[in-house]
């Protein structure tokens, strides 16, 4: 069936459609205005958001990333921070995603807090270790750091390592007697003399191992109160291996025990100032004193020991407020810096004086007794002021009333300097608020700084006192670095 014709659209009603057709394409200008503003601002918006996102910088030990394969550390990814709970996972910190793991109860170290500077560390004995991806040190180039502290003398103690069905032809880095430390790459077994192990004195240390494929050379370290000793060897081979990777035994059962804070390892082999950035990550980190030669901030080889320091590196994942070493022969405790903000360290060294007092031998008249032991601090960016605390545990002769802590602002020492109080609490002594050049050289004295008239009188009347409430004494003179203060 045919459908009607319909009928042709008249003149008028085309033109209305044209109308309406411009209409539309054409809009408002306006309108149009407040579009193109949108779109612009949406615009900017996004490219902003992605500039910001890819300026991003990722987080590293030293601020190291290129070729970090591993990173754990014991103050982050662990499965338990509850101390003396066994842990089956050690996430980790790195972008790398290679995580160690231990599904076998019997076979799992556990939690340990507050063991380095305040960071807790994973406590391995017999039989415990963690699986993990090692295949970056088969048959390249790598670079190994750990942070461990032995518990026991015993033989083969193995920190890191590759499982190897022949025994010697894997890869192991540890202890291999008391006073030995072994790296071995493929058969090549490199071993390092080390202080023997010293029972409930031993001290945390950082072993460190690399291997050059180009130059067929390795190369072993220990670095240990504020000493490096090292071996290098040539001539070795890498050869491709299969065998499982683990954390806290080496190529065959042998376990290492003790403890164990953190674990860095790099596919390729680090430049001298990569290292360095390292190394003084883990000493500000960990209270670990480092030859000055491998520190980025701090120089003065003549205040070597016990180097430690607070700092704070976004790029690191470094946030050290409070330190002091781990030598328990250090007395100095360094926290409260009052705008420690990123970039910014304090270093602090000393000259291995002793902790007494003697006389004081300088022209200084408000000082009469003077800490044998020196400490030079190192400031990098601007920390603020600081706060100090001594413990003075053992230390003999003490007049607590007279302490003072004397700050050498100019390096030319202590005679012009008017010695700063502070609060005594047994066997403490702190001083708040300190305020430090760039490079300070720091003591403790004795002496009195200041008097108070608790009496009315003449200047030469036995109206003096160095307490508020004490017993007025005559001055046969006055100090002019002393103060001094009359009642209102």
């Amino acid at each position: 069936m045919l459908k009607p014709k319909q009928p042709l659209p008249r003149k008028s009603q085309l033109r209305d459609k044209k109308m309406r057709r411009k209409q539309i394409q054409v809009p408002n200008p306006i309108l149009k205005f407040w579009i193109m503003r949108y779109f612009l601002f949406l615009s900017v918006f996004i490219l902003t958001a992605a500039k910001g996102f890819t300026q991003s910088p990722p987080v590293s030990p030293g601020g190291v990333d290129d070729g970090l394969q591993l990173w754990l550390k014991a103050d982050a990814g662990t499965s338990t921070v509850v101390d003396n709970a066994p842990i089956d996972y050690w996430t980790e910190s790195g972008f790398f995603e290679n995580d160690a793991y231990q599904d076998d109860p019997s076979a799992q170290p556990i939690f340990k807090m507050n063991q380095f500077n305040g960071h807790p560390a994973v406590k391995n004995s017999a039989g415990k270790f963690m699986d993990v991806m090692l295949d970056m040190a088969k048959n390249s180039s790598y670079t190994v750091f750990t942070v461990t502290k032995r518990e026991s003398s015993a033989d083969e103690q193995y920190v890191i390592g590759i499982q190897d069905e022949y025994g010697d032809g894997g890869f192991y880095l540890g202890y291999l007697s008391s006073e030995e430390i072994a790296f071995d790459q493929y058969y090549n077994v490199g071993v390092l003399d080390c202080p023997p192990y010293a029972g409930s004195s031993e001290i945390p240390s950082i072993l460190f191992a690399e291997y050059d494929q180009d130059l067929e050379q390795k190369k072993q370290e220990l670095v240990r109160n504020g000493i490096s000793t090292e071996k290098k060897e040539t001539g070795v081979v890498s050869y491709d291996l299969w065998g499982q990777g683990n954390i806290g035994r080496g190529n065959g059962d042998n376990s290492f025990i003790g403890l164990i804070a953190e674990v860095i390892v790099y596919d390729r082999v680090l430049t001298i100032t990569e290292k360095k950035r390292i190394q003084t990550y883990l000493c500000v980190k960990y209270g670990l004193s480092i030859p000055v030669s491998q520190n980025m901030y701090y120089t003065n080889s003549s205040y070597p020991h016990d180097l430690f320091g607070i700092g704070v590196s976004a790029s690191q994942g470094l946030n050290q407020t409070m330190s002091k070493s781990i030598n328990s022969d250090d007395i100095l405790f360094m926290h409260g810096a009052s705008s420690l903000d990123n970039g910014d360290f304090i270093l602090a060294g000393n000259n291995n004086g002793t902790v007494s007092f003697g006389p004081y031998a300088g022209s200084n008249c408000a000082l009469s007794q003077v800490l044998g032991r020196v400490w030079n601090l190192t400031k990098t960016g601007d920390p603020g002021t600081v706060t100090l605390r001594f413990d003075l545990t053992g230390v003999t002769g003490i007049i607590p009333s007279q302490l003072m802590l004397f700050v050498d602002m100019d390096g030319d020492g202590f005679d012009d300097e008017i010695g700063l109080t502070g609060s005594y609490g047994a066997p403490y002594f702190e001083v708040l608020n300190v305020n430090l050049p760039a490079n300070a050289r720091v003591t403790l004295g004795t002496g009195i700084n200041a008097w108070i008239a608790v009496a009315n009188g003449n200047t030469t009347d036995a109206i003096w006192s160095t307490t508020i409430d004490g017993p007025g004494q005559v001055l046969t003179s006055f100090c002019e670095k002393a103060n001094l203060s009359v009642k209102a």
